[in-house]
């Protein structure tokens, strides 16, 4: 008589999230996420042709930064407020899904997602003239803090409307490095900004970028998205788990 063999932890895991990638994947298109993104991209190619000729190596970080929020703070807090109206997220949560899959599916996706509309618009602003590497780590980076901050931020709220104005603060803050990026204010407090490091690779990726702030850009957004994670855990279980009174498998 042969044992049957247990599958390893690590292939029940990536099986798991596999399988909430393409439930994510597909929620996101049934809400018209992806549609949004199209219809944001027509846009922009219309206002990019009726604008004179224009510096956009100088404007594109704060151009992408400020962008990024749509896709991924917004789209983010969206898709939480679909699984809480429709009892997806309580279902989730008795299940072995961890809370690492759960998060981590959103983020890939949205990040994903953010990738492909701000690549287009950097083509279409800049062309080829661009540091390709430095603006794939920095639109990754930026869009993996702004998905866990609306992670965070909207954790205790049911509906858009409870929702939205308290949303916009945190963008406006989220947003503060692009006045040092367009020269309107600096400060040195800034450099502690959790929007920064991104920041710094994107302009890197007009502007050119050296060792240190390579260094700067990554490590500093990984300080960042670790110290956001746990937030978001936080606020997951005080806002979410406690309130819906299940204990998560």
């Amino acid at each position: 008589m042969t044992r049957a063999r247990t599958a390893p932890a690590w292939t029940n895991e990536t099986n798991r999230l596999l399988a909430t990638i393409s439930t994510d994947i597909r929620l996101q298109v049934r809400n018209g996420f992806y549609a949004a993104v199209g219809f944001l991209l027509v846009v922009y190619v219309v206002l990019i042709n009726l604008i004179p000729p224009f510096d956009w190596a100088y404007a594109l970080p704060s151009l992408l930064l400020g962008n990024l929020a749509v896709a991924t703070f917004f789209f983010i807090a969206g898709q939480v407020l679909l699984e809480k109206q429709e009892g997806t997220i309580t279902a989730q949560i008795v299940t072995p899904l961890s809370f690492g899959i759960l998060i981590g599916s959103k983020v890939l996706t949205l990040t994903l997602l953010s990738l492909v509309e701000n690549g287009v618009l950097a083509l279409l602003t800049v062309g080829l003239d661009i540091d390709f590497l430095a603006l794939l780590a920095g639109l990754t980076l930026a869009s993996a803090v702004y998905c866990l901050a609306g992670f965070a931020v909207v954790s205790r709220y049911d509906s858009i409307n409870q929702f939205l104005l308290p949303a916009f603060p945190w963008v406006a803050l989220a947003n503060l490095p692009i006045l040092d990026s367009l020269g309107l204010w600096s400060s040195p407090v800034l450099w502690l900004h959790p929007l920064q490091p991104a920041m710094t690779l994107l302009h890197g990726a007009v502007a050119g970028i050296d060792l240190v702030q390579w260094l700067y850009g990554l490590l500093a957004s990984l300080m960042w998205i670790c110290l956001l994670v746990v937030w978001c855990r936080t606020r997951f279980e005080r806002h979410i788990v406690a309130r819906v009174g299940v204990v998560p498998a």
